[in-house]
């Protein structure tokens, strides 16, 4: 089995690139630790917190925020590990666990196919989407030994600077 443990939005991704069709799938992505998730928002309510539900700010889509009852502690994910104040509106430090099958995951693909797993922070998926990170990783990890190919750095350098643009103009 594999077992993926997540606390907070980051994202942990199972994909296969498809040699054959030239194409990553995505085959697991964890789930996100949100406040408006209606079990966690329930949790956060009944701590005495207030869910914001995610809204849209000049054309971007932000996340829900868990609050304290005056609004001056705000958390955009509903688990998180060391964070006292948010742990008494009912933020905790307790992981989602999932566990996978391998052969489910190993009945997705065949023998000449790629499996890669990638674990990212939530900044990394703000601009960039999970699919366009696993088409681009699974095209270098399948293309690494060409001459033109780019790299795998470089792919990785590419993501992280598209996906920082919106982080360092504001």
């Amino acid at each position: 089995a594999i077992v993926s443990a997540n606390i907070g939005d980051s994202s942990s991704l199972i994909a296969v690139y498809s040699k054959t069709e030239q194409k990553s799938h995505i085959i697991f992505s964890n789930r996100k630790d949100k406040p408006h998730l209606p079990s966690e928002k329930e949790r956060i309510e009944a701590h005495g917190g207030v869910v914001v539900p995610p809204k849209m700010f000049h054309g971007e889509l932000l996340s829900s925020r868990a609050f304290n009852i005056d609004k001056n502690i705000g958390l955009a994910m509903s688990r998180v590990f060391g964070d006292i104040d948010a742990q008494r509106i009912g933020v905790i430090a307790e992981p989602i666990v999932q566990v996978l099958s391998i052969k489910s995951i190993l009945d997705k693909f065949h023998d000449e196919d790629i499996m890669f797993a990638i674990v990212m922070s939530d900044g990394t998926v703000q601009d960039v989407k999970e699919q366009e990170v696993v088409d681009e990783l699974g095209k270098a990890l399948n293309d690494q030994d060409s001459l033109d190919a780019k790299g795998m750095m470089e792919v990785l350098q590419d993501l992280i600077m598209k996906s920082s643009k919106s982080w360092l103009s504001t």
